[in-house]
């Protein structure tokens, strides 16, 4: 009995999590690929930064964007941080629609060792946007994520 509800449970659990984000809905977004980029850029970082492009697809204006994803040691594949390498942003941004627009994250604040090679950047996506309408759309398992760890 206590198998068949566990069972039961498991099955429940799966279902709702493919059920927050349509796999048939085409994101209202286009993202490259985030490159990891090594050295100073003024008014933006120090040490090492994420840069990708950014296309708002959807016919609203864009007023939030929040992003997640992983950053790890290009040799090593590993953390390259002390703590998490786990990285969440958000830009307020506003972004018409069908403008493209090249967006910056700094690692700096997380970074004790200045990088001497760019960083892989794994499970990069679009967590959440936010409509100057008020409405929003959300990715919240990462569904279209993107990576440039294969590369």
């Amino acid at each position: 009995m206590r198998k068949s509800i566990l069972y039961s449970i498991v099955i429940v659990l799966f279902v709702l999590s493919f059920s927050a984000c349509p796999m048939n809905e085409t994101p209202p977004y286009v993202v490259s690929v985030p490159q990891c980029l090594v050295g100073s850029k003024e008014s933006y970082y120090q040490f090492a930064g994420i840069e990708f492009e950014f296309l708002n697809a959807s016919d609203k204006t864009i007023s939030a964007i929040h992003i997640s994803c992983r950053v790890y040691d290009a040799e090593t594949e590993r953390n390259p941080f002390i703590g998490s390498n786990q990285i969440n942003v958000s830009f307020d941004e506003n972004i018409e629609a069908g403008v493209k627009k090249k967006l910056i994250i700094t690692l700096d604040p997380y970074i004790y060792n200045a990088p001497e090679e760019p960083y892989l950047i794994d499970f990069f996506y679009i967590a959440k946007i936010e409509y100057a309408d008020g409405s929003k759309w959300e990715d919240a398992y990462g569904t279209y994520h993107v990576s440039n760890r294969d590369e």
